[in-house]
C-alpha cells in the first residue's frame, strides 16, 4: 500500500455542515493509504462526497 496526499475542496453542502466559510477556496489535505491512485480518489470521495480532484500525489 502506498500513501497518497489528497487535497480536498469542499462542496457547498459539506462545507455548510462543517462550518467552512469559503467552500470554493477552502482546501484540506488528507493522507490516504491505497494501492492505486483510483483507489485513493475513491477513499477521498468517501471522506468528502463533493470531492473535486485538486491534487493527488504519492507521499
Amino acid at each position: 500500500m502506498k500513501s497518497y496526499e489528497v487535497r480536498l475542496r469542499w462542496d457547498d453542502k459539506q462545507a455548510e455542515k462543517l462550518g467552512v466559510k469559503y467552500p470554493g477556496r477552502f482546501q484540506a489535505k488528507e493522507v490516504v493509504a491505497a494501492r492505486t491512485p483510483a483507489e485513493a480518489i475513491n477513499k477521498a470521495q468517501a471522506i468528502n462526497p463533493g470531492y473535486v480532484k485538486q491534487s493527488l500525489r504519492p507521499v
